[in-house]
């Protein structure tokens, strides 16, 4: 459009009374505008393919990152299916009458969707172990799961292409392990069965658009697992790719991009590729070029039909005007129209800045969440490993495993700053409200609700009265644990059974709330296993309701709410479970938790050093905790409310206080722009510890008034020297 207003502007630079004849100033405006349109044309088609470019660029960089987070589930998959197949056959060689144990411990611990079946197959080509029913014996000498390993001695992990599995009664994919005695004699083949839907589930939750595909070929060009948009169920298993595929070729590199058309359904796609390392295998991420490249189409079309219009009106512009110049009265309307085009243009360019203003300050706010909600969880996982790596207690294993956690927790951080990607990582994320909680009134009350069941199940119950014991919880979450063990001992009672419900101070400063019940008891062999999910006992067989995953559940909640939960039995006469949780005496007035009344009566003198912390998260309460034990003569006060924060600062007076800036009712700009108005406490440094990381908010965080801006994921070593040294300034 500039290049219109330009060429409107350039007969008005024209004098009409030069003598150079009656086709001078029609020639020249005819030159003018021809030019303009070379100029305007030439102009867009460049933009539109220079858009082009940066649109597949873009496509190249979607495909390629999803391509990577492909390769890293499918690699992590296949390590630890081969790292199983590894551990499996060397417990079938060295102890082989231990196996059957350890095989179905094993087959328990896999995705029951994606593993359909783990097994042992004969020298002899039977299926001699399996974890499904009525499955051994099966014949399959003539299965390459079999043959392959068989015939090569190499220590090589065989992945088959999809079969229909002759004892599963599916499509499966075939991960096998060559089983060598020690005399050297083949002993068979050790086989996981793995559902292609699983990968398929995986790679459909990709969005890649409706025309899109990701899938897993082998090396051998049989594809194991495909699918397409968002539809996670295989397609296209067992397809045979043609050899000219780029990534088939050896002297091409590990990750790659092209373009080519499908085999599979004839689309054309931007493949891109990542072989696995160590594998035989490779990950494909595709998308539609018509699908990806539509609404740039559909915006080149609508360019290029205003843009002809433009011409249209141009040309028609300069016939006017080269009649209006012949009749000498074009000069003023001229000008008009080409003010009014300028203003037109001058009010869209306005505009359209304004929309990518408001774009650029949406996308800021979207980064900083990302980084907060992503940065708040790494807090725990890197400060809690980096305790454990320097803790001179922690054994050589554990600091092992400690150090590839804070490893990778490491790497996911880096992750985040450099392009704050999500991957598809599940997390629930349980909200706790810890306050004082009326025992006696709670344990009533999930009585009353399990009493019709009792009565179904002819189970009496007995509940000792509890008057004035508290415990320092989550009243929902421990009234759901309750309820948990009270009807688990009535269904797994006896008929005319007794169950007992009663709470006693364990030792001080704890309180015990017990249940128990006149069932069948637990061998105690086999109590370890009562806390894993899904695992029932056996009770699955005996048509009583469960899911098996009450108890694992509970034990995850007392232990958030900084307790414990236990159970001793005896086979034939009955169990009982119990738990402990904090005690507390009943609260003196809201928003102020039983440990901390003294604090605001002044009963006690403050320590001599003391940091009070502010912050709603347990779990970032409880590291930075473990972190403050590391400075001699330092306490910890923490807070998990804004108001109850600025109650401790006053009553204290601490040497220094952290503050997390994101919490309910009051931020931590709220409780420093308190603390700093207070006479009394103005004085004391505040540091804010917060995860988020973004410029823009540490700036602010300095600007507000904070003596120090710490993000999270804390570094341990360098946060105990920031604490360190704010508090020798203030002593």
């Amino acid at each position: 459009m500039t290049n219109n207003a330009n060429t409107m502007t350039a007969p008005a630079t024209m004098p009409s009374s030069r003598p150079l004849g009656r086709w001078a100033a029609p020639l020249a405006v005819a030159v003018v505008c021809t030019l303009g349109l070379v100029l305007l044309w030439s102009s867009v088609m460049t933009n539109l393919a220079k858009d082009r470019r940066i649109a597949e660029g873009h496509l190249e960089n979607q495909t390629a990152n999803l391509a990577r987070a492909l390769e890293e589930h499918t690699l992590s998959t296949v390590r630890n299916i081969d790292q199983t197949l590894t551990i499996l056959r060397r417990i079938y060689v060295e102890n082989r009458d231990d196996f059957p144990k350890y095989h179905s411990e094993v087959s328990r611990s896999f995705n029951s969707r994606m593993v359909l079946q783990t097994g042992v197959i004969g020298a002899d080509g039977f299926l001699e172990v399996s974890d499904l029913p009525e499955a051994n014996r099966i014949d399959l000498s003539d299965r390459d799961h079999f043959l392959v390993p068989r015939d090569n001695p190499r220590d090589d992990l065989y992945i088959s292409v999809p079969v229909f599995g002759r004892s599963s009664g599916k499509w499966t994919i075939q991960f096998a392990r060559r089983i060598t005695k020690s005399n050297g004699d083949f002993g068979g083949v050790l086989v996981v069965s793995v559902d292609p839907n699983y990968f398929a589930e995986f790679y459909g939750s990709i969005n890649i658009g409706t025309e899109g595909s990701s899938g897993l070929v082998g090396k051998d060009r049989f594809v194991r697992a495909r699918a397409t948009g968002a539809i996670g169920e295989a397609s296209g298993l067992g397809t045979v790719v043609p050899a000219d595929r780029p990534y088939f070729d050896p002297s091409q590199p590990e990750v790659g991009n092209f373009r080519a058309t499908s085999v599979i359904d004839g689309t054309h796609r931007m493949f891109s590729w990542r072989r696995l390392a160590d594998y035989p295998l490779i990950v494909l991420i595709t998308a539609s070029i018509d699908e990806s490249f539509a609404e740039f189409e559909a915006s080149r079309r609508s360019t290029i039909f205003w843009v002809a219009l433009a011409s249209v009106v141009i040309a028609i512009f300069a016939i006017a005007l080269i009649v209006m110049i012949l009749r000498q009265h074009a000069a003023r309307v001229r000008l008009e129209l080409q003010a009014v085009e300028l203003r037109r243009l001058n009010a869209e360019y306005l505009l359209e800045r304004e929309a990518a203003t408001k774009a650029n300050e949406a996308k800021s706010d979207f980064l900083s969440n990302i980084s907060h909600e992503l940065r708040t969880p790494l807090n725990s996982i890197i400060g809690f490993s980096q305790l454990m790596v320097t803790d001179p207690a922690t054994d050589a294993m554990s600091r092992e495993g400690a150090a590839t956690i804070h490893k990778s927790g490491q790497h996911l951080l880096s992750l985040i700053n450099d392009v704050l990607d999500l991957a598809k990582i599940e997390d629930r994320h349980v909200e706790l409200s810890i306050e004082p909680v009326d025992v006696a009134s709670l344990i009533k009350e999930a009585v009353s609700i399990v009493a019709p069941l009792a009565e179904k199940h002819a189970v009496t119950i007995a509940k000792t009265d509890i008057v004035g014991s508290w415990v320092r919880a989550d009243r929902v979450r421990l009234k759901q644990i309750i309820l948990n063990l009270l009807s688990n001992a009535i269904k797994y009672n006896r008929p005319s059974g007794r169950v007992a419900i009663e709470a006693v101070s364990e030792r001080e400063g704890t309180l015990r709330i017990r249940v128990s019940d006149t069932g069948r008891g637990i061998p105690s062999d086999r109590l370890a296993e009562l806390f894993k999910p899904f695992n029932r006992l056996g009770a699955e067989a005996t048509g009583i309701e469960g899911s098996g995953i009450g108890l694992a559940l509970s034990r995850r909640l007392a232990e958030m709410m900084n307790g414990s939960i236990g159970v001793e039995s005896v086979a034939g006469e009955g169990s009982r479970f119990w738990i402990d949780l904090p005690s507390v005496g009943a609260p003196m007035r809201a928003g102020i938790s039983p440990e901390n009344q003294s604090a605001t009566g002044s009963t006690r003198a403050a320590p001599m050093k003391s940091i009070v912390y502010v912050e709603d998260s347990p779990a970032n309460v409880d590291l930075v905790r473990r972190i403050v034990r590391r400075l001699p003569g330092v306490e910890l006060i923490a807070a998990h409310h804004p108001r109850l924060g600025i109650d401790l600062i006053k009553a204290h007076r601490p040497a220094l206080v952290l503050l997390d800036l994101n919490m309910p009712e009051m931020d931590g700009f709220d409780v420093l722009r308190t603390i700093k108005a207070d006479p009394t406490t103005r004085d004391i440094p505040a540091i804010a510890v917060t995860a988020a990381a973004m410029p823009s908010d540490v700036a602010k965080g300095k600007a507000a008034g904070f003596a120090d801006y710490v993000t999270k994921p804390l570094d341990i070593g360098k946060f105990l020297a920031t604490l360190r040294a704010h508090i020798e300034d203030r002593h």
